[in-house]
């Protein structure tokens, strides 16, 4: 089934960045939330976790892993995005965010508006590298394709001096 057609469609993509909360969570006319995003997005109409992670069992939503075998979610190849760092410097990363951009932009959407997302702070934490770009390279592919579509990174919730959450607030 994957996302039904979302031509022309805004849709939102929801993260868990800290200070996200359902009030912050933009209207659009479908949503993703991705990863553990999901509490503060409960009724999102999909779900992109590459890891199979699926918080809140009660979700009646589309439930797309990145891996198979994942009881109550479909399949979903999630590729790899190839990622310049600097000058001969690459990597290849997985991200639910980037990932769920991909397959909202596949499904025909011509806006989409990320929310929830700190990549700084999400980075450092978990001593990543390449979500930046990767998040500017995959929204300059997309401003140029026809027809154009425009992602949106919305500021990220403010919370000083406080850790990644684990569970919703």
């Amino acid at each position: 089934m994957s996302l039904p057609s979302l031509i022309g469609k805004t849709v939102a993509i929801i993260g868990n960045a800290p200070g996200m909360c359902a009030a912050k969570c933009p209207s659009a006319d479908y949503t993703i939330a991705v990863s553990s995003g999901l509490p503060h997005a409960p009724n999102a109409d999909a779900h992109v976790a590459i890891d199979g992670n699926l918080p809140l069992a009660d979700y009646a939503g589309l439930r797309l892993a990145g891996v198979p075998g994942i009881e109550g979610a479909e399949f979903v190849y999630m590729p790899h995005d190839v990622v310049e760092l600097s000058p001969g410097h690459v990597v290849h990363i997985r991200n639910n965010t980037l990932s769920a951009i991909r397959l909202a932009a596949d499904a025909g959407a011509t806006r989409i508006l990320v929310a929830g997302q700190d990549v700084d702070a999400y980075e450092a934490l978990h001593d990543f590298r390449g979500l930046k770009e990767g998040l500017a390279a995959l929204t300059a592919e997309l401003a140029a394709r026809e027809p154009t579509v425009v992602v949106e990174i919305l500021s990220a919730p403010v919370a000083p001096k406080k850790k990644w959450p684990t569970t919703p607030e």
